[in-house]
């Protein structure tokens, strides 16, 4: 822009000072600019960030009308040709790597998540790692890498990779949770090489994937060197699970008759509807009478049912339900019945605190692992609600069948203390989302925590001093004088704090470090959800031919810009 502005200038300098023709004023202008302006690094530079940030082929530098740009605006320097557009995203590659691994030199704690990919037949391993900033307190991502996989996707297939992204990073003593989806193959690869999983090796019978039976002799015979990896703990993505609770867990509401014959008459008028919307001239019926067409649900999209039920009930709220008679009759199908649509409207009801859960687990800025446990809660008591609600007459089943999925799936996360205590770390939720007794056990349970994790941390740092020499009688005291009294003194003051942001605990050291120890992992896995889809632009319908390294590299300077 600066370049641009400063051409401008002159061109309008020239003008004014001569009264030569258009073509001489033209030739005057690029003699007086050839050799000034940008430097020809610069030039270079800013094609590398402007191929890169908008994910252009590399062809793009040879192409005549780009040419003709880059030289109008900046006379008398050259563009790169494709090859050395290649020799250069490279350059750029190695420099953010290095910088990346800087950065994470410095911090204490990490968590990655990781997912497959597949696209034009190809499959990858995609890896994004998190952490917190330790002065601000601001959570950090970056993409770690995205690998080729050849072959069936197994659980020593991904073990290998992931180890191998860990130890290239030098962060494989630093990660808290590695965060997947519940596939049986990543379930099978933390339950063999994971330290201290929580995951069970227990065949998930809610995916699709199949599991491997492998003899484990065989796995811990000393010669099998492919097998020797070392895993972070496993998470399995809360999100994920959520989406399992509305398509899976959901059919056991259809044990009562009568939510079986509205939802199927109801869903099958629906789904006849988002059908018909294929069609151009459906479509087009749809957009003249709604003004915009329906939401329809895709398998692979998270909440797309809900959100494509709501669409419908929205616009039939907006335009009532003579037009959508009036579309139905059009498209040739059969009228919604009364009981149909009032069975619409108390779906979406049911169905809304398990939508908002995933919208809300589902970011990556703002979010910590301590909003798990409060927002499973809330889905709990929302569902309880539901279940006791006189006017809840057709989806009452659908509650209940909800409400003991999610009591199944995470049952065991909310009885965790860590994950209790990571949520009462966060200054906005703080005890606020408990009640009665709850509360009371919580708070007990929080200072045992904290001052576990002190006395723990205390006795690293007197390990790493100069005092290693001393007794054991020294070391206890050491720990009883410097640790317990100022926690439980911090803890107390914390609770007494009012203050909801996030920075009040720099004035709390120990329960600041604590925080960055119990809430840098994520709940979800949607950040390498995220990654992929930037991956698809990337390679895009014409890059068929797009190396693997070539994808990784523009892939990760795309992402990791900020950098």
């Amino acid at each position: 822009m600066e370049i641009l502005q400063e051409v401008t200038k002159k061109r309008k300098a020239i003008n004014e000072a001569t009264n030569l023709p258009n073509s001489k004023k033209q030739a005057l202008l690029t003699f007086s600019q050839k050799g000034s302006g940008a430097s020809q690094a610069t030039v270079d530079r800013l094609i590398l960030n402007f191929v890169c940030s908008t994910l252009q082929p590399f062809s793009v530098v040879e192409d005549e009308s780009f040419v003709n740009l880059v030289q109008c605006l900046a006379p008398g320097r050259s563009v790169m040709c494709r090859q050395t557009m290649a020799v250069r995203l490279k350059e750029c590659y190695e420099t953010l790597k290095k910088k990346l691994m800087a950065e994470l030199a410095l911090v204490s704690n990490v968590a990655i998540t990781a997912d497959c990919w597949s696209h034009f037949s190809r499959a990858y391993l995609g890896i994004t790692v998190h952490w917190i900033d330790e002065e601000t307190l601001q959570r950090k991502s970056a993409m770690l890498t995205i690998e080729r996989l050849v072959g069936r996707h197994t659980y020593d297939i991904l073990a290998a990779a992931i180890h191998k992204a860990l130890r290239e990073f030098h962060i494989h003593n630093k990660v808290l949770a590695c965060v997947t989806d519940n596939g049986s193959n990543f379930v099978k690869a933390f339950s063999m090489f994971g330290l201290h999983s929580q995951t069970d090796v227990k065949e998930d019978k809610d995916n699709d994937d199949e599991l491997e039976i492998v003899d484990v002799s065989s796995i811990l015979d000393e010669g099998q060197n492919e097998f020797h990896y070392v895993l972070p703990p496993h998470q399995r993505c809360a999100a994920h699970t959520l989406n399992l609770v509305a398509v899976k867990d959901s059919q056991n509401a259809e044990s009562d008759p009568a939510f079986k014959k509205v939802a199927r008459s109801t869903f099958a008028r629906c789904q006849a509807l988002w059908n018909k919307q294929r069609s151009t001239v459906a479509a087009d019926l749809v957009k003249e009478i709604f003004g915009k067409l329906l939401y329809t649900p895709c398998a692979t999209r998270w909440n797309s049912l809900y959100d494509s039920v709501n669409c419908l009930l929205s616009v039939v709220q907006q335009h009532g339900e003579d037009m959508l008679d009036k579309l139905v009759d059009g498209l040739g199908l059969p009228r919604f019945r009364p009981a149909e649509l009032a069975f619409l409207v108390e779906y979406a009801m049911v169905m809304k605190p398990l939508a908002l859960a995933l919208n809300i687990l589902q970011a990556e800025k703002n979010m910590f692992a301590g909003y798990l446990q409060p927002t499973i809660t809330s889905i709990l008591r929302e569902l309880g609600k539901k279940m006791n609600d006189s006017s809840v007459v057709y989806c009452r089943p659908l509650a209940k069948a909800l409400h003991e999925g999610v009591d199944k799936r995470f049952g065991s996360i909310l009885e965790d203390n860590k994950l209790t205590t990571a949520a009462d770390l966060i200054p906005s939720l703080k005890f606020s989302w408990l009640e009665g007794q709850q509360k009371e056990e919580a708070v007990s349970s929080f200072k045992n925590e904290i001052d576990a994790f002190a006395s723990g941390a205390s006795s690293a740092s007197v390990m790493t001093e100069e005092n290693v020499n001393r007794d054991e009688e020294a070391i206890f005291l050491n720990i009883l004088t410097t640790s317990v009294s100022p926690v439980l003194e911090e803890v107390n003051s914390y609770l007494m704090n009012s203050h909801s942001d996030l920075q009040c605990l720099q004035h709390y050291p120990i329960l600041k470090s604590a925080f960055l120890k119990f809430n840098t992992s994520l709940p979800s896995s949607a950040p390498v959800e995220r990654l992929f889809s930037v991956g698809k632009d990337v390679f895009a319908i014409k890059r068929g031919n797009l190396s693997d390294e070539n994808f990784k590299m523009q892939l990760f300077c795309k992402v990791n810009y900020k950098i």
